[in-house]
């Protein structure tokens, strides 16, 4: 979930029931997410949270498998390019 809390950024992990385990959508929403907040001046920071009691427990396996095997760049180093950026 994405929201804005004055020139804060939120960015809620909602998958409580797989621990927030990240997808390759979910990488690509927030990837996407990070280049908006940097075009937007009126964002400040960015807090990236998890739900259900849980942050993230990393990579949801399935899914990373099914894409790690297609050419060009994976969407988590694409996260973790934007993410240091």
């Amino acid at each position: 979930a994405i929201g804005r809390e004055g020139g804060v950024l939120v960015l809620r992990l909602d998958r409580p029931d797989k621990k927030n385990a990240l997808t390759g959508a979910m990488y690509d929403a927030l990837t996407e997410a990070f280049g908006e907040a940097d075009r937007d001046e009126g964002i400040g920071a960015i807090l990236l949270a998890g739900s259900g009691g849980a942050f993230t427990a990393g990579n949801d396996i399935a899914d990373f498998l099914a894409y790690a095997s297609q050419p060009g760049e994976r969407p988590p180093f694409r996260f973790i390019k934007a993410l240091a950026t």
